[in-house]
């Protein structure tokens, strides 16, 4: 076998921090597997915004099942892990597969690698925080793995000779107050109702910009900082301090802005405070990580991590997913119509009650077609029908409206009218034409079945109900 070349590492294109981090990337890099293993011990990311559309699936896919399992021990969902707001904004609609395949991975870490996976509820998926009890209470250990925990707040704690404290939540506790009169509401929740426009319009226009040019823009991003900027401007330092000071930490761990970055503030006493923010998965792609559980979490920027690394096209649906994944599928459709239920939007009671329509007309006409292959069966064998057996005929005949089948109720009953129920209809046109009505309407049973459990499928997928992932 030939000599392998040794593995050559890329132009680094970063600061010194993000440079040592593409290096301890690519000394986990062999030669024979091309691909990226990121040994963090633990990962900090926020607003994933899953189930809202604007989530930047691919590269949040792609970052995930590139973590090496083996060596990540905890993985922190900082806030808005659901676009629970954007959901109630717009019609019912089911997680797409490669939302999917996200939460696979997930489950596939805390159930088979035992990773802990820490969720903080933000204030897009609000709807998580009053559930908080019940869900780490584990009544129905389906939905989440014993290895999911849920909470408000948590704390973080460095190892080594030297710990220190982290406090670790969404951030949208530090907002102005004014952000929580309900008066405001309707603002705030348009502010976000057009950004989350920008980011589905500008989508394609940046990615086709960097595709052809490799020119770098996103216009969401612009009014999103110009808006945060103006947050930030009006919310005073103390609020933060004072929610670190007592956690009896030093630090901070927050979301939210989507804003990746690192802010200092000072007390009055001159004590220092540091926060740290992950940005988001929607525009930035940015996370915290830690490899050192003695060392603070450091910043990391996926796009440019992934380039320097050597990635080219995004995974798309159409892309090969692990079988170790996949085999968490059924977890995954628990988890998105448990989200479904927890967030719904604002047409899901006529989804729901469309959905209970088909289910019904679906067993009513599966009974008709049963009954009908009964009543040919007892035809056939001796041209025979007694008065129950012709009234349920009869009934199934007259329960369509279409004037198309005016000629089969007329003809059935002029010759259920000549021949006695005990009696064989021996007129071969006459055996022949119920002979006719029978298949014809044995034939429209099955069509309307699989209409109706076309349409049950549709409305169980949107509401993303398990049972009918597969219909």
């Amino acid at each position: 076998m030939a000599e392998k070349s040794a593995c050559q590492t890329p132009p680094l294109l970063f600061g010194d921090d993000e440079s040592k981090h593409v290096l301890n990337l690519m000394e986990a890099v062999s030669c024979e597997d091309p691909l990226p293993v990121f040994k963090h011990k633990v990962v900090f990311m926020s607003d994933q915004h899953l189930g809202s559309g604007k989530t930047a699936v691919e590269y949040l896919y792609e970052f995930l099942s590139h973590l090496d399992f083996d060596e990540l021990e905890e993985l922190h969902i900082v806030g808005d892990w659901i676009g629970g707001w954007e959901r109630k904004d717009e019609n019912q609609k089911p997680y797409s597969e490669m939302e999917r395949r996200i939460f696979d991975i997930l489950n596939y870490a805390a159930l088979e690698k035992n990773v802990r996976i820490h969720v903080t509820p933000g204030n897009h998926d609000e709807n998580l925080r009053p559930q908080i009890n019940l869900l780490n209470a584990r009544a129905d250990y389906s939905v989440f793995p014993k290895n999911y925990d849920f909470a408000w707040e948590r704390v973080y704690e460095t190892e080594g000779t030297k710990p220190r404290r982290i406090r670790v939540s969404h951030g949208d506790e530090n907002d102005p107050e004014l952000y929580s009169n309900p008066l405001l509401w309707p603002v705030v929740h348009g502010i976000s109702a057009a950004y989350d426009l920008l980011v589905k319009t500008g989508k394609a226009t940046s990615g086709f910009l960097y595709d052809k040019f490799g020119i770098k823009t996103n216009p969401a991003h612009i009014v999103k900082r110009y808006f945060k900027t103006f947050t930030e401007k009006t919310q005073p330092p103390e609020k933060i301090i004072k929610a670190i000071r007592q956690a009896d930490a030093e630090f901070g761990i927050n979301g939210h802005t989507h804003m990746p970055g690192t802010k200092s503030y000072q007390d009055k006493d001159g004590r220092n405070f540091t926060v740290f923010n992950t940005g988001d998965w929607v525009e930035s792609c940015t996370y915290l990580y830690v490899n050192d559980r003695a060392d603070l979490p450091a910043l990391a920027d996926y796009k440019t991590i992934r380039e320097a690394l050597g990635f080219g096209d995004l995974p798309t649906p159409q892309d090969h997913h692990p079988a170790k994944f996949q085999a968490h599928r059924a977890t995954t459709n628990r988890q998105c119509a448990y989200f479904q239920a927890l967030f719904p939007t604002k047409n899901r009671d006529e989804v729901l009650r469309h959905h209970e329509k088909s289910l019904r007309k679906l067993a009513d006409h599966r009974q008709d077609q049963k009954d009908l292959h009964d009543i040919r069966e007892i035809f056939n064998a001796g041209s025979v029908l007694d008065t129950d057996t012709r009234a349920r005929l009869i009934a199934v005949v007259n329960e369509t409206t279409s004037r198309r089948y005016d000629a089969q109720k007329q003809g059935l009953s002029a010759i259920f009218n000549t021949y006695a129920p005990d009696k064989p209809i021996a007129e071969k046109a006459d055996a022949l034409f119920v002979r006719k009505v029978l298949t014809e309407f044995i034939a429209r049973s099955t069509r309307k079945i699989l209409h109706h459990q076309d349409d049950a499928r549709k409305t169980g997928h949107k509401l993303d109900l398990p049972e009918f992932q597969n219909i």
